[in-house]
């Protein structure tokens, strides 16, 4: 994870220069694709610009769950986890999730097809890797400028910085979603702008939350565990604590609810 540091003491022996080469240099390694491993020169853009405006950024290590896993204590990751750690996890199948939402639109007859995803978690990246993967075999081309990264911060503000938003995904008519949060606020906002949804935009996202159901136009959405995921975990975790060590990852299947923010595309009207 990456978090910002507003203290010049810490630069004193290193210097802010030679810490942002680095951290750079790194991010210009870690920003690919996890499906195609194509290097994602948007996402990486999209960093790099919000780093200039900081005095600088640190990454918190992964060494401090290895020191844990070293110890000989149990460690299970819920709802996200770090492919680099050969721990257990228990979460939603989020490429799956991915994949889904998209060929539910590909069904509907869309082929511009954009996706707002978070870039400040693992699921975001899944949830892009299954969308990539339903264009691939679509046989769609996939644009990278159609893909929107946006951090917690940037959900917060979608209602009232939403311009340049709407200029990424503008010719496309349909839209896949990192949640229920985002597609909500990716409603709201067209229908702001006067843009119809579903009839001009249609828009899918994944949670199935209460925010799903009641937004104003409800939307279609996939389930995530919930209740089911924390029971799952703590079964694991007592099996992990009783000596077990193999078999225990688990993720959870999901569908497609549907309701009314998707329509047919016009290609597929009568």
């Amino acid at each position: 994870s990456v978090s910002m540091i507003n203290n010049d003491s810490l630069f004193k022996d290193f210097g802010k220069n030679d810490f942002i080469r680095l951290f750079n240099e790194y991010s210009d390694e870690n920003y690919r694709d996890p499906l195609t491993t194509c290097y994602n020169r948007r996402y990486y853009d999209d960093q790099k610009q919000a780093l200039q405006k900081a005095t600088a950024i640190a990454r918190i290590d992964l060494d401090l769950y290895r020191q844990i896993m070293e110890q000989g204590i149990p460690v299970m990751f819920i709802n996200s986890y770090y492919p680099e750690l050969k721990a257990p996890h228990v979460s939603l199948d989020d490429k799956m999730a991915g994949k889904m939402a998209t060929e539910y639109l590909i069904q509907c007859g869309h082929r511009e097809i954009a996706a707002i995803f978070k870039a400040d978690d693992g699921q975001g990246h899944r949830r892009d890797a299954g969308y990539i993967e339903a264009l691939m075999k679509a046989d769609l081309r996939i644009k990278g400028e159609r893909v929107v990264w946006i951090d917690t911060e940037d959900v917060r503000n979608m209602r009232e910085d939403s311009s340049w938003i709407l200029r990424r995904i503008q010719g496309c008519t349909a839209c896949v979603c990192y949640n229920d949060e985002v597609a909500s606020s990716l409603a709201a906002v067209c229908l702001e702008q006067k843009i119809k949804v579903p009839d001009k935009m249609s828009i899918i996202g994944i949670d199935d939350s209460d925010l799903a159901r009641h937004s104003e136009v409800p939307i279609t959405s996939l389930p995530h565990p919930k209740e089911n995921l924390g029971k799952k975990a703590a079964e694991t975790l007592l099996q992990m604590i009783a000596g077990k060590k193999k078999d225990l990852t688990y993720e959870f299947d999901t569908r497609v609810v549907e309701r009314e923010s998707v329509a047919e595309h016009k290609s597929l009207r009568k």
